[in-house]
C-alpha cells in the first residue's frame, strides 16, 4: 500500500484493488512461501492487514487450509462471501485481544498491515498468543526501511526470507495493469519499491519477559 494514506485513503485503495483482480505479491515470493506452509504443515492462517482477502483465500483454497481469520480496518466483501473469521477494526483496537484469544492457536500469522511505525506493536501482540509462524510481509520493500532494519536487528528466532531476484517479472499475481494506485508505470513503481517486497517468516524465540 503506498505511503502516508490516510485511513479513509486506505479504504478507498483497498476497494479500488477489488478491480485488479490481482494479489499484491511477487510470484517467486508467494510460490516459496507457500511451499514453506505446505512443507511445515501449516493448517491456520491469520492475516493483519487483509485488504482484499484474495491472499488469504488463495491459501484457502491451495493449501486446503482448516482455519483461516483476518483482520482489517475493511471488511472485504469476499471474505464476506466465504466466512471467514473476521475482526474488523485496528490490530491495536483493544477488543482484538478478546478475540484473538477465542481464535487460539494459529499456525501461521501473517502481518502485512502498517509498515511505517506499526509492526513492532502488531509482532509483540501476536507473540503473546499462541502461533507457530509469524510472518512479515514487505522486509525487502525499498519504501519501507524501517520495516527492513526491525526484521534484520530486533526480530530473533528462526528465520527464513523469500526475496524475488527475477527482474524478468512483472508485479502482482496475475499482473496488475498500469497506471496503478500512485504510479503511472511498472518501472515508476520499481523505482520507489524495487523488484521485491520479500516475505519474512520467524519461529520467534522465547521472550525473556
Amino acid at each position: 500500500m503506498p505511503n502516508t494514506l490516510t485511513p479513509a485513503e486506505q479504504v478507498s485503495f483497498v476497494q479500488s484493488l477489488l478491480r485488479t483482480q490481482s494479489m499484491l505479491q511477487w510470484q517467486t515470493e508467494l510460490d516459496a512461501f507457500c511451499a514453506f506452509m505446505v512443507d511445515n504443515r501449516v493448517r491456520s492462517f491469520l492475516e493483519i492487514g487483509a485488504a482484499t482477502g484474495r491472499l488469504s483465500l488463495y491459501f484457502k483454497d491451495v493449501l486446503q487450509l482448516e482455519k483461516v481469520a483476518a483482520c482489517d480496518i475493511w471488511h472485504s466483501p469476499l471474505l464476506k462471501a466465504a466466512h471467514v473469521e473476521f475482526f474488523h477494526g485496528d490490530h491495536h483496537d483493544p477488543a482484538y485481544p478478546e478475540w484473538r484469544a477465542r481464535l487460539g492457536h494459529v499456525d501461521m500469522v501473517f502481518i502485512d498491515a502498517d509498515h511505517e511505525t506499526g509492526f513492532r506493536r502488531d509482532y509483540e501482540i501476536e507473540r503473546a498468543f499462541p502461533h507457530s509462524f509469524i510472518a512479515f510481509h514487505d522486509i525487502a520493500n525499498k519504501a519501507y526501511p524501517a520495516l527492513a532494519r526491525f526484521w534484520e536487528s530486533e526480530v530473533t528466532g528462526d528465520k527464513r526470507t523469500f526475496v524475488n531476484t527475477d527482474t524478468s517479472l512483472r508485479f502482482g499475481v496475475p499482473p496488475v495493469a498500469f497506471p496503478f494506485a500512485t504510479w503511472q508505470t511498472f518501472d515508476d513503481l520499481v523505482a520507489d519499491c524495487g523488484y521485491a517486497c520479500g516475505i519474512g517468516v520467524v519461529k520467534p524465540a522465547p521472550s525473556s519477559d
